[in-house]
């Protein structure tokens, strides 16, 4: 049963990832703004196509405002990924506190020190690591540079029909969220015919998992900040002898149609060695937590004992969780073969193959 300050922890990191959804938003509709204002000098070519590299002064405003929704997206991520570790590290000092009370004072300053760790050799790795070659400066650039064709294929289509400045913009917005609409066909100047755009043929979205810039760099920005709450809980644990497995349950509003890349987070559900790697969660935008699972008062207050006379604390406990339940294992054996086909198998497996 989780400690009802884990709850409020966990609250306050689920609404913080909705906060940090908006203020992303909030960067590209800077951008849309500042495209709005030089709306009236953006020109069609001779075949309706639109491009801002026809205007080489556009094109060098375009590119300095997509650098600051570079400086935007990456300034607001990296702010609220050392926002959410900090978040772990304060509710897992928290529990120490609760679980020592007034014995704290009285703790080795050893033995605290190592308890009430920040981390912050390990926050700043999780921010600096690659994946796949790409730190998080890369990543978030990557899709902040998508969206110079999507904004080539927006203003194509609101040009061509006749839309003015404001009524663009809000027709931009909506790319944002529904990207499939930028790939109307357009009427062609000579033969009347509707054909798909040149600027929609160009276009080519890269690795991203979406079509829409804004939509990875949302999906960026959450799955960043969730692993970072996520890890930093996994560091914390490690550190704090007390506990000794993690249970790892649903959020309060699950929904299994939102499960991806083939997991039940139903399914997986249940009781977990405290070294199982959890950083990942079960898929992208996952909302399951983790929680601690402690020792018995009876066996703290020994574990006590032991370190106010300058002993380790006794490992062993009732509580333990020492190895993955059968039905992880039932799971992870009737799911490998589809796995193996998968350019990314799910990263809890990869990250707890050796468990």
């Amino acid at each position: 049963m989780p400690l009802p300050l884990e709850k409020y922890y966990d609250n306050i990191h689920r609404e913080n990832l909705d906060r940090y959804t908006k203020e992303v938003r909030a960067a590209y509709l800077k951008l849309i703004k500042e495209v709005e204002k030089r709306y009236s000098s953006f020109r069609l070519d001779s075949n309706n196509n639109f491009f801002f590299s026809n205007n080489k002064t556009i094109e060098k405003e375009i590119n300095e405002l997509i650098k600051s929704l570079y400086l935007d997206v990456y300034g607001t991520t990296v702010t609220n990924i050392n926002s959410e570790w900090q978040l772990a590290v304060d509710k897992h000092n928290a529990i120490a506190t609760q679980v020592y009370g007034k014995v704290l004072s009285k703790l080795p300053e050893q033995y605290k020190k190592k308890t009430f760790s920040t981390n912050d050799k390990a926050r700043k790795a999780f921010i600096e690591r690659k994946i796949n070659g790409l730190d998080l400066s890369d990543r978030v650039w990557r899709n902040c540079q998508q969206v110079k064709q999507e904004l080539e294929l927006s203003l194509e289509l609101t040009i061509n029909n006749g839309k003015s400045a404001a009524s663009a913009a809000t027709e931009i917005k909506q790319y944002l969220n529904e990207p499939d609409k930028l790939f109307r066909r357009v009427r062609d100047s000579k033969s009347g015919l509707l054909r798909l755009s040149k600027a929609a043929k160009a276009y080519n979205p890269g690795a991203g998992v979406y079509r829409s810039s804004y939509k990875n760099a949302e999906r960026l920005a959450r799955n960043e900040t969730n692993f970072s709450y996520e890890k930093s809980q996994k560091d914390k644990r490690g550190q704090q002898s007390f506990v000794v497995g993690i249970r790892i349950e649903v959020s309060p509003n699950h929904n299994p149609l939102n499960d991806k890349g083939g997991v039940s987070c139903l399914t997986l559900q249940g009781n977990y060695p405290k070294d199982f790697d959890f950083t990942n969660k079960w898929h992208v935008n996952c909302l399951c937590q983790s929680y601690s699972i402690l020792k018995t008062y009876d066996e703290i207050d020994k574990d006590t004992d032991l370190i106010l006379s300058g002993k380790e604390p006794d490992t062993k406990s009732k509580n333990e969780v020492t190895k993955l339940s059968d039905t992880y294992n039932t799971y992870i054996s009737e799911n490998i073969k589809k796995w193996e086909n998968y350019k990314n198998p799910p990263r809890f497996y990869t990250n707890n193959i050796e468990k």
